[in-house]
C-alpha cells in the first residue's frame, strides 16, 4: 500500500485523541484537520488550552510534512517535538503524561516514514510499554483503547519465525480479536469518531478486508471520503473511488490525489487522461512516487502505440528517486524490455475492475507462443485473477498452480501472490489445513519486489485463520 501509506501515518497520529471538554473550538479544529485546512487549524489552536493546543498544533504539523513530503522539510521541523513536549510542563502529572504520549507518537510515525527506522521504532515501543503500564493503572480509561488496540492488532501479524525478537523485548504476541474489541471500547469515549474510522483503517490496511472497511467508513466528511476512495480503489469499484476522489477538489491541498486518479483512469483504459493526471502530480512539491507516476505515463503512451514517448520518458525515471517501493519498482521495470502489451493491459483492466476488457486482452494471447518462463507466468497469473474475480474458483485453481508451476526459481512476485490467493480460496472452502500451508509458502519466496507487502499479508491471513479456527 505504498501510496497510502503517508496519510494512514497522519490518521494513526489522532487515535490517541486525550480527553478534554468537547467545546465548539475543539470541534471546529477536528473539523479543520477533517477538512485538511492547514490555516484554519492553525487559527483555532492558538485559542486552545495547554495540552489541545499542543496536541493539534502537532497533528497540524504532521500533516502538513506530510503533504510537502519532503525530507528536508521533515528535519527542518523535527525540532518542534521538543518545544511542544516542553509546553507541557505546566499540566498535571497524568493530564501531561498523556499528551506527551500522543506527540511523542505523531513523531515517531514521522521518524519511520523518513527513514530513520530505529529512532521512530525505539520510540514507538517505549510508548507501547509506558501505555500499557497506564492501563493498568486506569483501567477505565477508555480514550487509552484506541492505541493498545492498534497495537495489539500489527503484533497480532508478526510471522512466528520473529515472535522470539519482540518476546525478548518484553512485546507479546498480539491477537486480533483483542485489538478489535479494543477498538471497540474506545467507541464507548467521547472519541466514538477517531475509533471508529481507525477500526475501518485496520480492517484495509492491516487485515485486507475490503468490504468490513468500506462499511466502517461512511463517506460524511473529506477525510472519510479519502479513505474511503482508497478502499474502493483497492476493492476494484474504481468508477466509485474516482467521484470520491474528485467530490471535494482537494488536488490542491492533496497532490496525492493526482496520482490515484491516474492510476483510475489506466485501469479503465483512459489513457489521455491518465497522462494529464500523471503529469499534473509530477508537476507538485514532493519527490515521492514521481517515478511510479513517470512509468505508468509511458504504460499510457505504449498503449496508445507512441513507442517513442513511452521509452523518452522510461529512460527519465533513473532521474528521479528510488525512495518508494513504487518507485524502485519503477526503476527496475525501466531497465527491461518494454512488457508485452496485452499481459499489461490486462494488468490494469483486472486491477480496474474491467472484467470483459481483460479477458479480451488474454484472449488475444497463444500462451504457447510466450517464449520465456516469466511470460507464461504472468500469463497464467493474469489469467488465475480474471477466473478468481468472475468467480470461477476451480479454473483460478488451477491457473494459480500454473503459476507456481512455470516461475520455478525467477525473482518474481506471481508465485508467492498466487500462494496467497490459493490460501484465501481454500479458506473459503473452510480447508483450514490447506489454507495455511499456501499462506506459509508466500515468505518462502525472496527477492521479489513485494515481499514486504506479501508476507504481511500472508501473517495477517494467518492470524485471521487462527481466529477463525479457535471458533470452530
Amino acid at each position: 500500500m505504498p501510496t497510502n501509506s503517508r496519510f494512514f501515518i497522519f490518521f494513526l497520529s489522532l487515535i490517541a485523541l486525550p480527553a478534554f471538554s468537547q467545546t465548539a473550538d475543539f470541534q471546529s479544529a477536528y473539523n479543520a484537520l477533517a477538512h485538511f485546512d492547514q490555516p484554519q487549524t492553525q487559527r483555532i489552536c492558538k485559542e486552545l488550552p495547554v495540552g489541545p493546543k499542543q496536541y493539534f498544533t502537532s497533528l497540524s504539523f504532521v500533516s502538513d510534512i506530510l503533504i510537502q513530503d519532503q525530507p528536508a522539510y521533515f528535519e527542518k521541523m523535527a525540532e518542534q517535538e521538543n518545544i511542544l513536549l516542553e509546553e507541557l510542563h505546566a499540566l498535571p502529572p497524568t493530564d501531561q503524561f498523556i499528551y506527551q504520549q500522543e506527540i511523542k507518537l505523531h513523531w515517531a510515525l514521522l521518524r519511520l516514514k523518513y527513514n530513520h527506522e530505529i529512532a521512530g521504532g525505539w520510540q514507538l515501543y517505549k510508548i507501547f510499554k509506558q501505555q500499557r503500564k497506564f492501563l493498568k493503572q486506569h483501567p477505565h480509561d477508555y480514550r487509552a483503547y484506541k492505541n493498545i488496540g492498534v497495537f495489539e492488532v500489527a503484533f497480532s501479524m508478526i510471522p512466528s519465525k520473529y515472535l522470539w525478537i519482540t518476546q525478548t523485548l518484553g512485546i507479546p504476541k498480539g491477537d486480533f480479536s483483542k485489538g478489535i474489541s479494543a477498538l471497540h471500547l474506545a467507541q464507548k469515549s467521547e472519541f466514538a469518531y477517531e475509533s471508529l474510522l481507525l477500526e475501518s483503517l485496520v480492517y484495509h490496511f492491516l487485515a485486507h478486508e475490503e468490504q468490513t472497511a468500506i462499511s466502517l467508513c461512511p463517506p460524511k466528511d473529506p477525510l472519510h471520503r479519502y479513505f474511503r476512495a482508497l478502499m474502493l480503489k483497492k476493492n476494484r469499484q474504481s468508477e466509485e473511488a474516482s467521484a470520491l476522489f474528485l467530490q471535494d477538489n482537494l488536488q490542491q491541498k492533496l497532490p496525492i490525489i493526482d496520482l490515484h486518479l491516474g492510476d483510475l483512469a489506466l485501469r479503465a483504459g483512459e489513457y489521455k487522461a491518465a497522462i494529464g493526471y500523471f503529469n499534473a502530480f509530477n508537476g507538485r512539491k514532493g519527490d515521492a512516487f514521481k517515478a511510479d507516476a513517470t512509468y505508468k505515463m509511458a504504460m499510457a503512451y505504449l498503449f496508445l502505440k507512441q513507442r517513442k514517448e513511452a521509452e523518452s520518458l522510461l529512460k527519465k525515471i533513473k532521474l528521479l528517486p528510488a525512495d518508494t517501493y513504487a518507485d524502485r519498482y519503477a526503476h527496475a521495470q525501466a531497465d527491461l524490455p518494454l512488457p508485452n502489451t496485452h499481459l499489461q493491459q490486462a494488468r490494469y483492466f483486472l486491477d480496474g475492475g474491467y472484467w470483459q476488457k481483460a479477458r479480451l486482452c488474454l484472449d488475444n494471447i497463444d500462451p504457447n507462443s510466450l517464449a520465456t518462463n516469466e511470460l507464461q507466468t504472468t500469463y497464467w497469473y493474469r489469467k488465475g485473477q480474471y477466473f478468481e474475480l468472475t468467480a470461477q474458483p476451480e479454473k483460478a485453481v488451477g491457473a494459480y498452480l500454473q503459476v507456481i508451476e512455470a516461475q520455478q526459481h525467477l525473482p518474481l512476485y506471481f508465485a508467492p501472490s498466487a500462494c496467497l490467493k490459493l490460501g484465501e480460496i481454500y479458506e473459503g472452502r473452510q480447508d483450514y489445513p490447506s489454507a495455511k500451508s499456501f499462506f506459509e509458502q508466500v515468505s518462502d519466496y525472496t527477492g521479489h519486489p513485494y515481499k514486504k507487502s506479501l508476507d504481511q499479508k500472508a501473517n495477517a491471513a494467518l492470524s485471521q485463520l487462527k481466529e477463525k479456527r479457535k471458533h470452530q
